[in-house]
């Protein structure tokens, strides 16, 4: 997965002006290219440690959950639908590997508050259930 090389330069400008209209970076952050490519690793990362089952906690869990949902369609929304279909192309294997890794959820949980922001394809939950993940969902009766 070579991001800089499937992107022409202009489209890399877009991914960053894009970044920096979004709510996404703390006052000290800056929009970069960069920081694009490590989301991308990032979600990559989750998806395979979601695979195997996840070994952080509920809260861990959640940021890294919404990296998708929130970033990248709220990214690709911002951009060309050219520069769209190329994240896409580069978030496609991830986000295969997490929906095989996955159960739909028939509801979310009424303290899951960001469900709301997500939409409804990605209320899941992952097939592994291991550790401290594992004792959120059985304590609130989700099996």
């Amino acid at each position: 997965m070579d991001i800089y090389s499937q992107l022409l330069e202009s489209e890399k400008d877009e991914i960053v002006n894009a970044l920096s209209q979004m709510n996404v970076l703390t006052v000290d952050e800056v929009a970069t290219f960069d920081k694009f490519v490590r989301w991308v690793e990032r979600w990559h990362k989750t998806a395979n440690e979601i695979r195997v089952g996840y070994r952080l906690e509920e809260f861990s869990f959640h940021n890294d959950m919404d990296l998708r949902p929130l970033l990248f369609e709220q990214l690709m929304g911002l951009v060309t639908d050219i520069t769209a279909s190329k994240i896409q192309a580069v978030i496609h294997e991830a986000d295969e590997i997490y929906f095989e890794s996955t159960v739909p959820l028939k509801k979310p949980e009424s303290d899951w508050w960001h469900y709301n922001f997500y939409p409804e394809r990605w209320w899941r939950k992952p097939k592994i259930l291991i550790g401290d993940l594992q004792k959120y969902y059985e304590n609130r009766g989700i099996r």
